[in-house]
């Protein structure tokens, strides 16, 4: 149980829920969210990864926007665990939003996945870690805007 300074009373066991009205003379709700007592299994969620936007030379202008690239090692991992682990978020599908400026010039030119490096990492790492905990992982691939 966390207790926020800024909320007096207000104790959650994985969230803390802001309610509307308050400001307004009412009386704040004060709630337990505890995640110990299971009201129904859950169908499963999501999430995803996005390093670089869409930047059209990776290798000038990077784009970066504080991922895995700036981290040491020990930190990824800490944050792998905290989504993919036995006690983590527990994730059933990934999205990967890949750059649309990945070919080169015209329709024949060659793909440059340099920009992927750190969601194929994260994808990697995270398939990885729900098989050890016997779950499996869907991927979704798609462009992060309309090529170039």
């Amino acid at each position: 149980m966390r207790q926020d300074a800024r909320w007096p009373g207000l104790r959650a066991s994985g969230l803390i829920v802001l309610f509307t009205g308050l400001g307004t003379g009412q009386v704040p709700i004060r709630a337990t969210v505890d995640f110990r007592q299971h009201i129904r299994e859950w169908d499963g969620f999501g999430v995803n990864y996005v390093e670089t936007a869409q930047t059209r030379d990776y290798r000038s202008d990077q784009q970066e926007y504080g991922g895995f690239s700036l981290l040491p090692e020990e930190q990824r991992q800490q944050i792998l665990e905290m989504i993919f682990g036995p006690e983590g978020l527990k994730p059933g599908l990934l999205k990967m939003f890949l750059d649309p400026h990945h070919q080169g010039t015209g329709p024949a030119g060659k793909y440059d996945h340099t920009t992927t490096r750190w969601i194929r990492y994260f994808a990697k790492q995270g398939l990885a870690k729900t098989r050890q905990r016997g779950g499996d992982l869907t991927i979704i691939t798609a462009l992060y805007g309309p090529p170039g």
